[in-house]
């Protein structure tokens, strides 16, 4: 058993006659919304795992990392795959459609990935071939 401070807020209404209630909880300062997951990680003692991907303008890298009770971390999964997202970013200004899919492929693999390896949250970034496309895709 352990014991952990937590903050519980609900709010109650009445929809078309039912009750519903929208409840929030905060456990050490770390809002959650979903109760079992909530509590899975406080009582949760294993390792804590998070994950990053990275889309960048040639390649989207995925990394795993968990970190243990003493504070030390290490690499579950580090790879990368080529989705040439910039292929044709200099001339056109633009993001073409077939690099586009394979980012969107490569990332929703490894979001599934990610949750294979029960990691706790994953971030995603985006960086150059991103930032300075234009917002319309070419094809």
């Amino acid at each position: 058993m352990r014991a952990v401070r937590f903050h519980k807020r609900r709010a109650r209404y009445t929809l078309g006659g039912c009750g519903a209630e929208l409840a929030g909880l905060e456990v050490d300062s770390q809002a959650n919304t979903s109760y079992p997951r909530g509590l899975a990680a406080l009582l949760d003692a294993g390792p804590h795992r998070y994950a990053v991907i990275d889309v960048g303008t040639n390649s989207v890298k995925f990394h795993v990392g968990e970190r243990d009770a003493a504070g030390r971390w290490r690499a579950i999964v580090g790879r990368a795959e080529l989705t040439r997202l910039g292929g044709h970013l200099e001339q056109t200004g633009t993001v073409s459609p077939e690099p586009l899919e394979r980012t969107v492929a490569a990332i929703a693999g490894m979001v599934e990935e990610a949750g294979r390896h029960q990691v706790r949250a994953t971030a995603a970034v985006g960086t150059a071939g991103l930032r300075i496309a234009s917002r319309g895709t070419r094809g």
